[in-house]
Parts: C-alpha cells; structure tokens; sequence
C-alpha cells in the first residue's frame, strides 16, 4: 500500500508519495525539494545510504514514470509486465499458444480439476498479486481476471492456471 501527504512549504503544496523506503516528493520548487531530502537524510541517513534521483523521468514501484510533457503525466508498466512473464514458470506455458486467454472458459470453475501442487498454488498466488498491483496502477482492462483469480484463491486447481 502506497501512501500519500500533503503540506504547504513557502504557500505551495507538497506532495510525498512513499511505499515502506521509496519516497517521490514533489514540489514546485526544487529548494523545498531539497529541504525535505535533507530532513529525510538528518533522521534516517545512519540506516543507509540515500540514493536520490532527479529529473522528469523516474522508477518508481514498478512504474516509469515521466513528466518530460507539460501538464500530462506517463505511468508505463512495460518492464514490470516483462519481468513477469520472464520469471513465469517455463514448463508452466506448455500448453501452446492461444489466441487470447478470454476464452469461453475463462469465468467458469471448473469443478472436476485436481488442486495445484504447492509449488504451482504459490507461482499462482505470485503472479495474481503482481496482476493485481497491475491492474490498480496501468491496466484497468485486466480487472475482471485479475477480481476472479483473486477469489480463486481458496481451492486453486489446473483450472484456474490453464483456464
């Protein structure tokens, strides 16, 4: 869960969005930005190092995200997506190719299907969690799999994983 804070420093508004130890403060002006990395060096700089990164463009949780156009903001997922599929099991992906994976038996639970060994039960607890962070931050379109995966997490079977 990310969080987010807001106050004024010199009559404008700043804005931290932190996830356990990566913070984005944002600021209209860069001296304030400033001020706010110092404060966060002085109270936890003997924890670790603090790698700071500026610019219009920026990893942040997963995401690219980059300010180079004025007033639009780009969220881009791509090398999350990638990383997913990379670290997906390759004997997991024998069954061929298909199409698309909406097909008519998508939505349906397929009562008769044995349960997942443990191994394959947790590979799909993992990549549903990654989807499901996905689909919260760039891909909205994969929120009905994502919401029907989730709640297949109680007897997970061949069905949910070849569909």
């Amino acid at each position: 869960m990310s969080h987010v804070a807001n106050k004024m420093v010199n009559g404008k508004q700043m804005t931290v969005s932190w996830h356990v130890d990566d913070l984005k403060p944002s600021h209209e002006d860069s001296k304030a930005v400033d001020g706010s990395i110092r404060w966060v060096e002085n109270t936890y700089g003997l924890i670790g190092n603090l790698k700071v990164v500026r610019g219009k463009i920026h990893n942040y949780l997963g995401m690219t995200l980059d300010n180079s156009m004025k007033r639009r903001v780009s969220v881009n997922m791509t090398s999350y997506v990638k990383s997913m599929v990379d670290n997906f099991p390759a004997e997991e992906t024998s069954v061929g190719k298909v199409p698309t994976p909406w097909n008519e038996n998508f939505f349906k639970v397929q009562e008769n299907s044995p349960t997942l060994p443990v191994q394959q039960a947790e590979m799909f607890h993992t990549v549903t969690a990654q989807g499901l962070f996905l689909c919260k931050r760039a891909r909205p379109d994969i929120s009905p799999a994502i919401a029907f995966e989730s709640g297949s997490q109680m007897r997970l079977t061949g069905g949910n994983l070849f569909g």
